[in-house]
């Protein structure tokens, strides 16, 4: 009997004396996972605390949201952390198994309102989100989130109604990489005339520092919605909005000291009062932009929110935005629209758009003394097709106001409807047979197409160089 009292006590105060181990082990990784979220500059601390104990600890740390460095919410985060490698409070409350691990963390982060923001009480009613949190042995770890359902007050008496979000993130706290995966049925917004609601929202991520020094995150986000319905409510003036199968799709990476960044958003149909279109999206890419210069146009930015706008204030600013244009220049950035396209129910837009710089040997020139060389070094091209009856449709609504104006300048009595439309009809087809005459536009089977590049100075349309001057006369 005494051997097995032994051998417990033997126990005990092993698994206290690793445990206790284990949270000092914990507080690092714990405040170094801080520091790491904190680097970028978008998130800042504004206090912290950390009680260590045998077999768990309390933290707290209140961390700033900024937004080009202003101070926009705050978040308020509370932690009660069971150290491992059993961790054996958090097993006998139920919220952890026996296998061994770092430590468990369940964490409360509650929003409160930034320095001088004066709704207080409205932060009041919104609900903390919970995280449980299970980090293993090599620094690796598993959060799962969730938000409990909510509704507000807002100004002007609108109420919003928020559904409530769930979801996980798994991240590594030696190399700054996570993967969330976070979803929520929605939210709605009722106001004296209209009714916002979004439904399915579903928002995925993978990000990562490349670096060390890295100051932006890096990687991929896909964020998707179901349904987005602005629905006027009887006697309002305004129109009814309805957008399905919205998805947004966004990358970006950093190599050699340049940032590249892409992003897309297509959706399935968009509904405005009582037209159609869809379905529809876009594909933008920027390539090459010089990560230090970028830094510096950041941080201009911040250091001038503030500022007075006076005459002085806009020349010293428009002069430091042209000494960082060497910086962008050199590493030749691109601007691509890679694809524009929209179906409607007279046809489809399609278009695309690029503008490029070759900065090779650009690098230490004074481009503000020097703006021909600017311009030299600038190339662009464009395209657009879009069918027959869309563009006439488009050009007779652009021509009846044209025709208005006209007529009410001439002091003329304005046109019936019929006439109006005679008018712009008319006015609208003489214009596309000047467009076609003159290779502006050119026309292939049911559509009209345009390509323009820009190099070296001259404006080429459709293959054909073009006198600006004479265009437009």
């Amino acid at each position: 009997m005494r051997v097995v009292s032994v051998i417990i006590i033997v126990l005990v105060i092993a698994v206290v004396g690793m445990s206790y181990r284990f949270g000092m082990d914990t507080e690092y990784v714990y405040n170094d996972l801080i520091d790491q979220y904190t680097e970028g500059g978008s998130l800042s601390v504004v206090s912290r605390s950390y009680d260590r104990g045998i077999l768990s600890s309390e933290a707290r740390t209140v961390f700033a949201v900024k937004n080009m460095g202003k101070e926009i919410v705050r978040l308020d985060e509370t932690d009660t952390i069971y150290h491992g490698p059993i961790p054996v409070l958090a097993i006998f409350k139920g919220k952890a198994g026996p296998a061994p691990v770092l430590s468990v963390l369940d964490s409360r982060i509650k929003l409160v309102p930034a320095e001088g923001n004066a709704n207080a009480e409205l932060f009041e009613k919104i609900p903390p989100v919970d995280v449980h949190t299970v980090i293993s042995f090599d620094n690796k770890a598993v959060a799962d989130m969730s938000m409990p359902s909510f509704d507000l007050d807002l100004e002007d008496g609108d109420k919003l109604y928020w559904k409530g979000f769930t979801g996980r993130v798994d991240y590594d706290t030696n190399e700054f990489h996570s993967i969330s995966d976070l979803e929520s049925p929605g939210l709605e917004i009722d106001g004296e005339e209209s009714t916002l609601t979004i439904t399915e929202i579903k928002v995925w991520s993978e990000l990562s520092h490349p670096t060390p020094e890295a100051e932006y995150p890096t990687g991929d986000v896909n964020f998707t919605i179901s349904n987005f319905d602005f629905l006027a409510k009887p006697g309002a003036k305004l129109k009814n909005l309805t957008i399905t199968g919205i998805e947004f799709k966004g990358q970006n990476s950093e190599s050699g000291g340049l940032l590249d960044s892409s992003h897309s958003m297509v959706f399935d149909e968009l509904t405005l009062g009582g037209d159609k279109y869809g379905p529809g999206g876009y594909e933008l890419s920027i390539s090459n932009i010089d990560s230090k210069s970028w830094k510096k146009l950041q941080a201009l930015i911040n250091e001038n929110r503030d500022a007075e706008n006076t005459d002085e204030w806009k020349a010293r600013f428009t002069g430091e935005l042209v000494n960082l244009l060497p910086g962008f220049v050199s590493k030749s950035p691109r601007i691509e629209l890679r694809k524009l396209s929209l179906e409607t129910s007279g046809g489809k837009l399609e278009g695309h758009l690029g503008i490029y710089a070759d900065g090779e040997g650009l690098g230490n020139v004074d481009l503000a003394q020097n703006p021909v060389l600017m311009l030299a070094a600038l190339t662009a091209d464009a395209g657009v097709t879009v069918s027959k009856e869309l563009f006439m449709s488009a050009l007779i609504d652009y021509k009846k106001e044209e025709v208005l104006d006209n007529m009410k300048a001439a002091g003329d009595d304005p046109p019936t409807d019929e006439e109006l439309e005679e008018l712009a009809g008319g006015a609208a087809e003489d214009e596309i047979k000047i467009l076609v005459s003159g290779d502006i536009l050119v026309e292939k089977d049911d559509s009209y197409t345009i390509e323009a590049a820009y190099k070296s100075g001259q404006v080429i349309i459709n293959g054909q160089p073009i006198d600006l001057g004479a265009l437009l006369q």
